[in-house]
C-alpha cells in the first residue's frame, strides 16, 4: 500500500514505471501516479527514468512521456 507520507513521491512515480510497462492497455494508471507523484514534489530531474520507455513502450512515450519531459525541461 502507498503512504500518504513526504517519500510517497517516489512510489508514485515507480509505481507509474510499473504501470507503463505491465499495463499497456490502461496508460491513465501510469500517468496518474506519475502527476501525484509531481504534486508531491517530486523534483523533476527524477523523471529521467521515463526515457527508459523509448524503446521498452514507444507509444507511451510519445503521447505521454516525452511532453512531460519537455514540460520540465529534463
Amino acid at each position: 500500500m502507498l503512504r500518504e507520507e513526504p517519500e510517497a513521491e517516489g512510489e508514485l512515480f515507480w509505481k507509474g514505471m510499473l504501470c507503463a510497462y505491465y499495463y499497456r492497455g490502461r496508460p491513465h494508471l501510469a500517468v496518474e501516479a506519475i502527476e501525484q507523484a509531481l504534486a508531491h514534489n517530486l523534483p523533476p530531474v527524477l523523471l529521467r527514468p521515463l526515457y527508459w520507455l523509448r524503446e521498452d513502450n514507444p507509444a507511451f512515450f510519445e503521447q505521454y512521456a516525452r511532453p512531460l519531459l519537455e514540460r520540465y525541461g529534463v
